[in-house]
């Protein structure tokens, strides 16, 4: 929780300068895994159960085209291995605080964005069995911090802006503590990319 805190407190402050403050939903499609596939190759991401981000985004917007936003992006986690019997859930938040800048004014704005990303993987369990060895094991929260850049443009709809934008992720974080046979089952990610739409009222 040691990286919320700070974005948290960024977050507030922001509000003692603020303009106009839009809210909206962000969603996608992740182009990343959380977990890299380590040396269980058949390990993968179930399509059509998972393979999605969503949630809550904030904006606060100032002079000069600059603004603040926040997002809280839920993904639910699920993947197998083909091969050995293995299986891990869970569900991932991702709440970056970024910087945007709108590189042109005008009915089309062309924007990029950048700032500190804090992760949290959670209900994370494990069911695996490789020759006499079986895990079925809840483990740790896994946290990690990291860095963000995106770029994207926003147009209106009506009433409604609508932002698409890729961003990439750069963590710093933490293995799940598993036995020694299954080590290199998760791997935390610490590359990330996501392709994005926000919707703003």
């Amino acid at each position: 929780m040691r990286y919320l805190l700070p974005l948290l407190a960024l977050s507030a402050s922001a509000f003692a300068f603020a303009q106009p403050v839009v809210f909206g939903v962000k969603g996608g499609l992740p182009l990343t895994e959380v977990f890299d596939q380590g040396e269980f190759q058949g390990l993968a991401n179930i399509r059509g159960s998972n393979d999605w981000v969503v949630g809550p985004m904030l904006e606060v917007r100032f002079p000069l085209r600059l603004g603040i936003e926040v997002n809280a992006l839920f993904r639910p986690l699920d993947y197998r291995a083909e091969g050995i019997t293995a299986r891990a859930t869970g569900d991932s938040w991702q709440i970056p605080l970024l910087l945007k800048w709108r590189v042109l004014p005008g009915p089309i704005q062309p924007y990029v964005s950048g700032g500190p990303v804090f992760q949290w993987v959670r209900n994370i369990r494990v069911q695996a069995t490789a020759g006499n060895v079986n895990v079925d094991r809840t483990t740790d929260d896994l946290y990690a911090g990291g860095a963000a850049l995106g770029g994207g443009v926003e147009f209106r709809l009506g009433r409604l802006k609508i932002q698409p934008e890729v961003r990439y992720t750069r963590f710093v974080g933490q293995d799940v503590d598993l036995p020694a046979a299954f080590q290199d089952l998760l791997r935390f990610n610490k590359n990330q990319a996501h392709l994005l739409v926000g919707i703003a009222f």
